[in-house]
């Protein structure tokens, strides 16, 4: 038999730290569980997932099935995470889930870890369900994640149970040693889910908050400093153009900044105003206006404009525009010399949704401008966020758990002094909102039960818990 890929990895070597989740795996501890696990959104929780993983072969566990995505972007992401990260034992990272099905006797025989890293859709979830009711499975320990746990993983039929979350609760009860963790950074949709759920063997037995390092920018960090600039605008008005404009220049000029201080400086300017595709592409086209608007411009011209911008929003500037003139050119001529002369297009431009979802890939290119809704709410790590537009934002109360998975500008950031997010006033009133329920979160999140009452009692005026 032809063995696709097998890593095999010095026994010795330790794996990293698992922070708090280490202590489900105490003195080998493979007691049936279903944990919820809760970190902020980019904090590290695939990270924490591969630490789980390395614990997992290091004490000789059979299987690790892991849901890494709701879009074959996220899991692509994933993969390459676990490609990279992996460090001890002898594993096989499946590729062919038929084929390894087929040789599962002979990967336990040979104490070979099997990693499935899998789409969370209806075709997978069936195909792992087929695995965990095999005889040599019952006899394996497996570890069981699902990771962004509040998306598609809840029941959200309103007579039967939807189709998701009936396979994953199936794949549970079939496990007979190991563990099941469901990750997020926002849980509130499960923690009321579960107050609800008869079944009891479906509920989570307990939940947890993920720790994290204290480099980790996110929600408390950034609503301390002045990097959120309120515009007037919601995605709604006809003329979307000013807020468009402004946050352009703005990325122009810190990124700008960068350059100067670093050579091999990367920025990218996110734009994030709906989810309708005919909206991303106005918007793509507009983006590209405005700079065929600004080529047409003397130099001092665009700089005058942003000495303008830089006034308005009272930004406090180390550099006057005409001192970075020189990198402010390089970077706005970046994009201009990648326009593709037969299309007219800027290569350096990308639409990020269902249409495009393989096109773009962070750091690929020095400078870029990326333009969705869905796809860059959700998972995706933007490595050089310089600059967002956000206006992406219903008219009645925002739930939290979007509100916080759009926060893209979260995460372990350098040089947060060059990151700025243009919004309107109601986006800013729930992030700050938003801080103090988490606050809670934390507090509560070592007892299920505080926690489930603390959400079904919440009520404000700005926020929701609850998508539905």
């Amino acid at each position: 038999m032809q063995i696709i890929k097998v890593i095999s990895k010095d026994e010795d070597e330790k794996p990293e730290h698992i922070s708090n989740l280490e202590n489900i795996f105490l003195n080998n501890n493979v007691k049936k569980e279903k944990i919820l696990c809760i970190g902020e959104v980019q904090s590290g929780k695939t990270k924490n997932i591969i630490m789980c993983v390395n614990k997992c072969i290091e004490e000789k566990w059979s299987i690790s099935i892991i849901l890494g995505g709701t879009n074959n972007l996220l899991t692509e992401q994933t993969k390459k995470r676990f490609d990279k990260d992996i460090k001890n034992g002898k594993i096989f990272i499946v590729e062919n889930f038929d084929s390894a099905l087929k040789n599962i006797i002979y990967y336990f025989n040979n104490k070979i870890h099997l990693i499935f890293i899998m789409l969370k859709n209806d075709k997978n979830l069936e195909k792992i369900l087929e695995l965990t009711k095999l005889k040599i499975a019952k006899i394996g320990k497996i570890l069981f994640i699902d990771d962004e746990c509040d998306y598609a993983s809840n029941n959200i039929s309103t007579k039967d149970e939807s189709k998701i979350y009936s396979l994953i609760n199936k794949i549970y009860e079939e496990i007979e040693l190991g563990k099941m963790i469901s990750i997020t950074g926002t849980p509130f949709a499960n923690i009321l889910e579960n107050s609800k759920i008869k079944n009891e063997q479906n509920k989570f037995t307990r939940s947890l908050f993920l720790k994290h390092s204290e480099e980790y920018t996110g929600l408390e960090y950034f609503n301390n400093k002045n990097s959120y600039l309120i515009t007037e605008c919601n995605k709604k008005d006809e003329d979307l153009r000013m807020p468009l404009g402004e946050s352009l220049l703005t990325f122009l000029y810190f990124s700008a900044i960068g350059l100067k201080n670093d050579e091999n400086y990367k920025s990218e300017f996110l734009i994030n105003i709906d989810l309708n595709k005919e909206k991303h592409e106005w918007i793509y086209k507009e983006i590209h206006i405005c700079f065929a608007n600004f080529c047409r411009y003397p130099q001092e011209i665009l700089l005058r404009k942003i000495g303008v911008i830089l006034n308005k929003y009272k930004f406090v500037v180390k550099y006057d525009p005409k001192e970075i003139s020189d990198f402010i050119i390089k970077i706005f001529n970046s994009f201009v010399d990648s326009c593709d002369k037969i299309t007219n297009k800027i290569k350096n431009i990308f639409l990020l949704n269902s249409d495009n979802e393989n096109e773009f890939q962070s750091g690929k290119c020095k400078f870029s401008i990326i333009i969705g809704g869905t796809m860059i709410s959700r998972g995706f790590t933007f490595k050089y966020l310089n600059t967002e537009l956000i206006l992406n934002a219903p008219d009645e109360n925002i739930a939290i758990d979007t509100l916080l998975q759009r926060a893209r500008w979260f995460g372990y950031r350098k040089n947060t002094e060059l990151i700025h997010v243009f919004m309107n006033r109601k986006i800013f009133n729930a992030y700050r909102e938003a801080n103090e329920i988490m606050i809670n979160v934390k507090k509560f999140s070592n007892n299920l039960y505080e926690l489930e009452n603390y959400c079904k009692s919440y009520k404000n005026d700005v926020i929701k818990l609850s998508a539905k």
